[in-house]
């Protein structure tokens, strides 16, 4: 059973991702890396205290003309006064890269190796694991997850569906906390109003996600 660690960190709000245009990579997924970094802080507390990271290698490859590099990184994370045992990561990016008017040097390839690097240990976690499972396609995440509450038989609309969890978290005191879920979620980009039922199906799956707090949800 996946615990509520993992469930909390599996959706990145639709604002935190951006679809990537053009190269080997396009049509994939792009995670804003500070995300996961503010998520991880959520579940686990402060960066040092309740989760951590650190250098242990890094290193460079020749490839032809191009230098690539490469960086392993171990993620703690702390439960009561125990840390776990470290979960590895490797990122890399290219230090020395061939383009069409010559070689090009990259003074943020270590930093980017490591930030690759980083994403590979929080995978592990949970973090955006249902991006990696392909669960997110044009702005907005599959009918396959997380699932949605059932309507109980009464034959709800999506929206209905929303309404009712917002009254009952708002019933039992989580009023800021579902607010606050709601706000990620549409980052300013839409109102309540504008959502289509696609919409309303995507952010119950995004509370669901992010339920920690929002009680009875």
């Amino acid at each position: 059973m996946i615990n509520e660690k993992w469930t909390a960190l599996q959706a990145p709000p639709p604002a935190a991702l951006k679809e990537i245009k053009g190269g080997r990579m396009s049509g994939k997924t792009d995670i804003n890396p500070q995300w996961r970094i503010k998520a991880m802080t959520e579940v686990y507390g402060q960066c040092g205290i309740g989760w951590k990271w650190d250098i242990v290698k890094e290193w460079t490859v020749q490839a032809g003309d191009e230098v690539l590099a490469f960086v392993r990184v171990n993620v703690w994370t702390r439960d009561g006064d125990k840390w776990s045992e470290p979960i590895p990561g490797v990122g890399g990016n290219k230090l020395i890269e061939k383009e069409s008017k010559g070689l090009r040097n990259n003074d943020e390839c270590f930093k980017m190796a490591t930030t690759d690097a980083l994403s590979v240990a929080f995978k592990f976690l949970g973090v955006a694991s249902l991006i990696y499972e392909g669960q997110f396609d044009h702005g907005k995440y599959n009918n396959e997850a997380p699932p949605a509450p059932a309507s109980n038989g009464k034959g709800l609309s999506r929206k209905e569906v929303f309404f009712e969890m917002q009254k009952k978290a708002f019933a039992v005191g989580a009023k800021k906390k579902f607010n606050e879920v709601v706000d990620a979620f549409l980052a300013d980009s839409k109102t309540l109003d504008e959502l289509s039922e696609n919409d309303f199906d995507a952010l119950i799956k995004f509370i669901i996600a992010n339920k920690k707090g929002v009680k009875n949800a």
